[in-house]
């Protein structure tokens, strides 16, 4: 904690200069404060700092609204948080106390833009707490998986929510959770489900219907030899 105010103070130590840098972590709350702006909180990962981060009332509402996974996750006490939230913001920090001053050192720091990413404990992303729910017995099982992300969708038609790559299916074993029964989201999942019984056959891949389904059917079996870790 110490080494990073340290580093922080140093990079924005000249006076009256506005500096611009990336600050990455978990993103313990955000709270109104008294002057219609909020206050970020922003801790590390190992042994923990803690960073206080002003954040515009405009930037705040674009953040919960393009990041809604997490902004429902920090609504929630933390205790009851099955999940990290991990920020990477640009920022514009700069000192406001002038040597003879009771703010001599302080520094104001404002987010002037930002993304948010809602990961589960062992740092996998998801975008729904149904995938959360596979992804956490996945890593308890040892399984060898990949999760695929939301970029990868500009160069592959379908991707799955996870890929095995412990089964007999040496080019891996798709996983999918369908979690919605809205009529868009209906529709997309019949060509999901035709584009993988045509790629895979039949029983050539694995899926969850969490809107029908309250138990997560067994997962697709190791292939013979293979070792979970």
């Amino acid at each position: 904690m110490k080494k990073f105010g340290r580093r922080f103070h140093a990079i924005v130590r000249t006076e009256g200069q506005e500096n611009h840098l990336f600050l990455i972590g978990f993103m313990e709350a955000l709270e109104p404060d008294p002057r219609g702006n909020f206050t970020m909180a922003l801790s590390g990962q190992r042994n923990g700092y803690r960073c206080f981060l002003t954040v515009p009332a405009a930037e705040r509402n674009r953040l919960a609204r393009s990041h809604q996974l997490a902004a429902a996750t920090l609504a929630l006490p933390e205790a009851a948080r099955q999940a990290h939230v991990v920020a990477l913001l640009y920022v514009a920090a700069r000192n406001i106390g002038t040597p003879n001053s009771r703010w001599r050192g302080w520094i104001q720091a404002e987010v002037r833009t930002g993304a948010l990413m809602t990961v589960s404990r062992s740092m996998l992303p998801f975008e729904s707490s149904h995938e959360l729910a596979v992804a956490d017995p996945l890593v308890t099982a040892g399984r060898a998986f990949e999760k695929p992300l939301r970029f990868d969708a500009e160069r592959d038609l379908v991707f799955p929510d996870f890929i095995l790559q412990d089964t007999a299916r040496s080019a891996g074993y798709p996983m999918e959770v369908f979690g919605r029964a809205d009529e868009a989201y209906t529709a997309r999942r019949a060509e999901k489900e035709n584009y993988y019984n045509m790629t895979f056959g039949r029983g050539g891949w694995w899926s969850w219907d969490a809107t029908t389904e309250s138990r997560i059917p067994a997962f697709p079996p190791t292939r013979k030899g293979a070792t979970l870790s």
